[in-house]
């Protein structure tokens, strides 16, 4: 994987993480209205070094990511979100359970809605933790 020596500059960088804070304002609020699909989903945020949001870039992908915000599944593993930069669609967000495929969190519709399969990622690893803690 070749790396990618990137400067972050304005604008183009601004507004890269103004479209990660929104991705992750509709994660939140998801989980906060107890919206079905995002059962068993968590978040923490952590002011241990600032309260401010602290937003990062990946050098080897030029994703975006937040590093005091994170999220769980199960309560114990991360689901990893990024914002992929200068992709056309709104949101280009896309999550991640260990080191498994990466999904589109949002359908790509005019709405914003959860895509199937972030529904199905969030599922599939929600039903496997509970095979796991359910005796055989």
């Amino acid at each position: 994987m070749q790396k990618v020596t990137y400067k972050r500059v304005l604008p183009r960088d601004l507004f890269n993480e103004s479209k990660l804070l929104k991705v992750l304002g509709y994660l939140s609020l998801w989980i906060e209205d107890r919206r079905p699909f995002m059962d068993g989903i968590s978040y923490v945020h952590s002011t241990v070094f600032d309260e401010h949001f602290v937003c990062g870039q990946d050098q080897s992908d030029g994703s975006f990511f937040c590093k005091n915000i994170t999220f769980f599944v199960a309560l114990d593993t991360e689901l990893k979100i990024k914002v992929i930069q200068e992709i056309g669609d709104r949101f280009s967000a896309f999550a991640q359970i260990g080191d498994g495929e990466e999904v589109r969190i949002f359908a790509e519709s005019y709405y914003i809605a959860p895509s199937q399969e972030f529904i199905d990622l969030v599922a599939s690893y929600r039903a496997d933790s509970e095979n796991q803690a359910s005796p055989a």
